[in-house]
């Protein structure tokens, strides 16, 4: 009996020092991958087609992403290597904790981050607790109702720059908008005349830092998350047809003629150089 007790007690140290052998290898593999990561971050950023938003926001962007999201994308990969073979249940559970830990954060990345990042965390509220956790799903839900809006002195910048003083075509305009999404935001506005109308206005910079930003989550999925990049290419195909607004100025007539004969259907016609009554 001694003897069987003796080999026992040298199997248990065995399996443990085996445990923290593998543990110390996945933690070493992990911080090989953070640095592939962050090179072929900065490696892929720089393609050809987003080299012309890659100016002073474009660097903060890569360097908050490294900072922020980087160690949160890592710490679940390594809770999931330590969980290898264990069943889904149990995987679920060793998540917990990491779920109540970071789903506040994510909403204030988001928050902070706006366009492609609020974007991810609206798919990820609508997805319901049946697909995301539950914590991030309760964080994330402010993101369906409304998003920061930019200051409207920078709204009156750019509606200055794309039609003119806002004096001279306007009678009224709302500072404060009607609604904010992701790349962009509303304003009611009146024109001279009386006719109100809402203005649509995109956020600056919206699209170059969507492409830096996508780019930054393809490359980590690329390298530790496979199964995904199918996804985010989806993702990245339908976001960028949000940014021509005369696109969609043209779908918007194109809608208002195939439902012009249904009376209890209104489509406004976009306000420009084509419109009858401007």
């Amino acid at each position: 009996l001694i003897v069987v007790a003796y080999l026992v007690g040298i199997i248990a140290r065995i399996l443990l020092a085996a445990t923290f052998v593998l543990h110390c290898l996945a933690a070493v593999s992990l911080a090989a991958g953070a640095v592939s990561v962050c090179w072929s971050l900065w490696q892929g950023v720089l393609r050809s087609e987003i080299k012309s938003s890659l100016q002073d926001d474009g660097l903060r962007r890569i360097s908050a992403f490294i900072r922020k999201v980087l160690p949160v994308v890592f710490h679940y990969k390594f809770v999931e290597l330590r969980n290898t073979g264990k069943s889904d249940e149990q995987i679920t559970a060793a998540f917990g904790p990491l779920n109540a830990r970071y789903a506040p954060r994510a909403l204030a990345i988001c928050q902070e981050m706006q366009g492609f990042y609020i974007k991810l965390g609206q798919m990820c509220a609508g997805a319901g607790a049946g697909v995301m956790p539950k914590e991030y799903v309760d964080q994330l839900q402010v993101l369906l109702e409304d998003c920061p809006p930019v200051p409207f002195k920078t709204i009156e910048g750019i509606v200055t720059r794309a039609v003119g003083e806002l004096s001279g075509i306007f009678e009224s305009f709302d500072e404060w908008p009607l609604h904010t999404a992701s790349i962009g935001q509303v304003h009611g506005a009146r024109l001279h005349g009386g006719l109100d109308v809402v203005v649509k206005v995109q956020h600056p910079e919206a699209e170059g830092n969507f492409h830096i930003d996508i780019e930054c989550f393809l490359q980590v999925a690329r390298l530790l998350f496979r199964e995904h990049v199918d996804e985010l290419e989806q993702i990245r195909t339908s976001f960028a047809t949000e940014f021509d607004y005369t696109k969609e100025a043209a779908l918007q007539r194109e809608a208002h003629s195939h439902l012009v004969l249904f009376p209890n259907v209104v489509v406004p016609l976009p306000i420009d150089s084509r419109h009858p009554e401007v």
